[in-house]
């Protein structure tokens, strides 16, 4: 499958939440509260994984603002987390990001 729309802000976005932050240039602002609740814990587990290798789209859901990627994430600790983002809102920011695994 071809690279999705959403690789790079996701990228960003896993960068910003292991440094403690929620990207609220790419997550949208009903968004932000729900992430900054569980900011802590999210971005204590993203610190232990290091560093992102590897990111691959493995599906695509839905079409338009709907549309949401599924990835595989590879990190430097040898960890590889399925992460789900998409669904924008009327601004082009984030309104769904999931992680599993």
């Amino acid at each position: 499958m071809r690279d999705g729309q959403y690789r790079a802000p996701l990228g960003q976005i896993i960068v910003a939440l292991a440094d403690g932050e929620c990207d609220a240039d790419l997550l949208a602002a009903n968004f932000v509260p729900l992430c900054e609740e569980q900011l802590w814990e999210v971005g204590q587990v993203l610190q232990t994984f290091g560093s992102i290798t590897e990111m691959r789209l493995i599906e695509v859901e839905g079409e338009g603002d709907a549309r949401r990627e599924i990835y595989d994430v590879d990190f430097s600790a040898g960890r590889t987390v399925k992460v789900g983002i998409g669904a924008r809102d009327a601004e082009g920011k984030f309104t769904s990001l999931s992680f599993d695994g």
